[in-house]
């Protein structure tokens, strides 16, 4: 589902969740940093033990983060510094997971295809 919003082109995904554990935390970071988008997490206060709310940059940092409770939380979007992520790494990355970069490299041997010999 990440993976197709980053398809789609969204920049920021705004993500209304329920966390049962601290993986979740990661997870969220990981999204946001491997797709390339901000994550706008919108959590109950219930969960404040486990994550708070909060807006995750494109490179898995947070911007912005309640601290603990009820409240609301806000981040800027608009700043130059961000703009290497979606000017260089986004594209990078597509290409690079198309096969795009590497294609001119590629190794025409037996042993990359045939696994099983040495």
């Amino acid at each position: 589902m990440f993976s197709q919003y980053r398809e789609l082109g969204v920049d920021c995904l705004l993500l209304s969740a329920y966390p049962v554990d601290e993986v979740f935390e990661a997870k969220a970071r990981a999204h946001a940093s491997i797709n390339t988008y901000w994550v706008a997490m919108a959590l109950p206060s219930q969960t404040a033990h486990l994550m708070n709310s909060g807006v995750i940059g494109p490179d898995g940092r947070y911007l912005a983060q309640l601290d603990g409770g009820e409240g609301v939380v806000y981040a800027d979007l608009n700043r130059p510094d961000f703009a290497m992520w979606f000017e260089k790494a986004r594209p990078w990355r597509e290409q690079a997971m198309a096969g795009e970069i590497y294609r001119s490299r590629a190794v025409d041997d037996p042993r990359s295809t045939d696994r099983t010999c040495l």
